[in-house]
């Protein structure tokens, strides 16, 4: 079958595809016909599966999108970049057949359960083969469940054997999933993503092929995001989780469709009250941030889900629990006329006072819908904080941009960096500034100057999460913490707001917009305050030094910072002539250990570049395949009393460059030892030296020789067609 005929102009869609937010109704035909033009009658059936299971059709565009642009980078023709995309687009599209029980299940699959979805997977030519799609996109497809070393043995083929296209998409399929986030598990930072693909290099995925990716994705900030993937699903994407009814009540032209929904959603937002929708079979379709609090339920976790009546445990005035019968929504369906409760509810592991009111929503056509519930906070202890938070605003906030300013933030992140590490949760911050501010300053007065300072405030604000904090840093730098927060969502944070950001015209100057430059770090273990910052900090001039208006992400696989750049070469060996030092004597507290990682040596020196630079550690000698140097404890997150003296520590580190083909994996010799070995601290001296060690490990996403599991990349539950499976 021939593949449809496709306008030249559509084929790359992350650039040259209007927004589905524009009021022009010939843009808004541009998009709608999008799919249609790239998938042909197929494309009925990517929306088909947005329908049933949201998350999947967005993880497919995600790796349709991801795959083009990997393509590219190869410089591959445009019939093979077409057919990777649309491949990725279609790869998921047999989950239309599993039941919704395995596609929302909250943790691991069975093994029963994993063969019915393979078996889906395999079956999506069954539904594609009446459509227009050719042999090259369909062995993609069917292929790409196919393990590399053929271990999995209802495919005939293996190795080189099997098509290149469908070797590429299961590498982008399993790294999409381990990055993005889903109800059973948290993302993965991307460095530990393909870490993890080097791992299963030679079993599962072809080993020049993932060399090929990481090296890809080293190149990109993002992924991908909604801005790509809203082409391919229109007002769905952009506009997630909203349901049908609002729909039905516009009226009038597409744009007053747009604008409508815009307004409701932003409505919705500024509500003090949890508000909720649910359809007639009590189905959650909408569900604001104030519902969140209330309830201390994520909406991720019960949009599309029945509503949690068994965990609010709601219970009257006088304390007797409400029965499903007795619920204000029960009696709202049944009796079409609003209905209210007073009483409380558990949220988390507290309970709640609080007024419920289910109101009916019906259509022009009088159609019950569905039901609207309100949860207003009646708690004394809310209140109070607001209170108290009012009484200390002065001493916390930035007088001109009216976010924190730069004591309160030293205080909260300080607090809030001990409260990740010890619980080893996710955490982030980003930092900001305006590109060419003096500029402004020059070109348009110092007043001009403080309005552009105000609005890039109150932009940052707007677009944050009510949990993350917003802070003025210094002059024209902000900084925004975000708890419980992995690299990869924080990036695509970062992106949205730089993204909308030029397209906002301040009126101080002549109308015309502004840009900001954005440096990423996630919270790693053995991480201090200073070392997290800095990390930072060097994302930020890396932005400004690759051109600004733009943003950069360092995990730990960072670049090298100026103070060691000229110090290596091309090659993996003059890499490594940088990295070198004799093995010195040791005191007697000592660690020696032999690591191992499944990546390549050039980035495992890279990772050594950035421990160094993070935690401000001193080289002290170098030789051809090994390097010490000297870390002081203050830059370590150990707790020792303030008149202490510093702890100095020697580290040398040696790279076994892996031979063989396929090549092994890089073997790390580590030696940490006290310079001064008759220091009378035993028990910190221990203490220090475990959390350098774990600290460098970490950053080397390396385990212990012998060890079967990577301590921080341990495999979790998959859910259907992502992953590992």
């Amino acid at each position: 079958m021939m593949t449809p005929e496709l306008d030249p102009s559509l084929d790359n869609p992350t650039t040259s595809t209007p927004s589905p937010t524009s009021s022009s109704e010939a843009e808004l035909a541009t998009i709608a016909n999008y799919a249609k033009q790239r998938l042909g009658v197929a494309s009925s059936l990517i929306l088909a599966l947005a329908s049933k299971h949201r998350p999947s059709a967005m993880h497919s565009i995600r790796v349709g999108l991801g795959l083009s642009g990997w393509a590219r980078y190869l410089k591959l023709d445009d019939t093979t970049c077409r057919n990777l995309e649309i491949a990725g687009v279609l790869h998921d599209l047999g989950k239309i057949g599993v039941p919704d029980s395995i596609l929302q299940k909250p943790d691991g699959l069975s093994p029963e359960e994993i063969c019915m979805v393979d078996y889906h997977r395999q079956n999506v030519m069954t539904i594609l083969q009446p459509s227009l799609i050719n042999q090259e996109i369909a062995e993609a497809i069917y292929y790409s469940i196919a393990y590399y070393d053929g271990s999995k043995a209802e495919f005939n083929r293996r190795g080189e054997s099997l098509p290149a296209n469908a070797r590429m998409l299961s590498i982008a399929d399993a790294y999409d999933s381990m990055t993005m986030e889903s109800r059973y598990r948290g993302s993965r930072t991307p460095a530990m993503a393909v870490a993890e693909l080097f791992e299963k290099c030679d079993t599962q995925f072809d080993r020049k092929l993932v060399g090929s990716f990481a090296r890809f994705i080293d190149t990109r900030n993002v992924w991908t995001s909604d801005g790509n993937i809203s082409p391919w699903l229109g007002s769905l994407a952009t506009l997630p989780h909203e349901s049908h009814w609002s729909i039905n009540s516009v009226s009038g032209t597409v744009g007053q469709f747009v604008a409508e929904r815009a307004f409701q959603k932003s409505l919705l937002e500024a509500v003090n009250d949890g508000c909720i929708f649910l359809d007639l079979y009590r189905k959650v379709m909408l569900w604001n941030r104030a519902a969140e609090e209330v309830t201390a339920l994520a909406s991720v976790d019960w949009l599309d889900r029945k509503w949690p009546s068994e965990i609010l445990q709601m219970r009257d005035d006088y304390d007797l629990a409400v029965t499903p019968e007795e619920c204000p929504i029960a009696r709202c369906l049944e009796t079409k006329r609003p209905q209210s409760l007073s009483g409380s509810i558990m949220s988390g592991q507290t309970r709640k006072n609080v007024e419920m009111r289910a109101v009916p929503v019906f259509s022009p056509r009088g159609v019950l819908m569905g039901v609207t519930v309100v949860i207003r906070d009646l708690s004394s202890e809310k209140s109070l904080k607001q209170r108290l938070k009012n009484m200390t605003i002065a001493a916390t906030t930035d007088p001109l941009t009216k976010v924190a300013n730069r004591h309160e933030f030293d205080r909260v992140f300080t607090k809030t960096l001990e409260e990740h590490r010890e619980a080893k949760a996710r955490m982030c911050v980003i930092f900001t500034d305006i590109d060419f501010f003096k500029r402004i300053n020059d070109d348009y007065g110092h007043d001009a100057g403080d309005e552009a300072l105000a609005n890039f405030a109150a932009h940052l604000t707007r677009n944050c999460r009510p949990e993350d904090l917003v802070s003025r840093f210094g002059g024209e730098e902000f900084v925004i913490l975000c708890p419980d927060t992995d690299i990869t969502t924080a990036t695509e944070q970062a992106e949205a707001i730089r993204s909308t950001l030029q397209s906002l015209p301040l009126k101080a100057l002549k109308n015309r917009c502004i840009a900001a430059s954005f440096g990423v770090s996630e919270l790693q273990e053995g991480d201090t305050d200073s070392s997290l910052l800095r990390r930072a900090d060097r994302a930020l001039m890396k932005a400004k030094k690759d051109g600004r208006n733009r943003v950069v992400a360092l995990d730990g696989n960072s670049d090298v910072p100026d103070s060691l750049e000229g110090m290596s070469g091309n090659s993996s060996r003059s890499f490594l002539s940088w990295l070198l030092g004799n093995q010195t004597e040791s005191g007697s507290y000592e660690v020696e250990k032999k690591l191992v990682t499944p990546v390549p040596v050039d980035i495992v020196i890279e990772k050594i570049r950035g421990f160094i630079s993070d935690f401000n550690a001193t080289i002290e000698s170098t030789e051809s395949t090994s390097v010490v140097f000297l870390l002081d404890s203050n830059h370590t997150n150990v707790s020792r009393r303030s008149n202490d003296r510093p702890i100095r520590f020697r580290i040398n580190l040696r790279v076994e460059e892996p031979e063989g083909t396929p090549p092994a994996d890089t073997m790390i010799h580590v030696s940490i030892s006290v310079t001064k070995p008759r220091d009378r601290r035993g028990n910190t001296l221990a203490v220090c030296l475990e959390e350098v060690y774990r600290s460098l490990r970490s950053y080397l996403v390396a385990k212990e020789y012998g060890e079967k599991t990577f301590g921080n990349l341990e495999p979790a539950a998959t859910r259907p067609g992502e992953g590992r499976e």
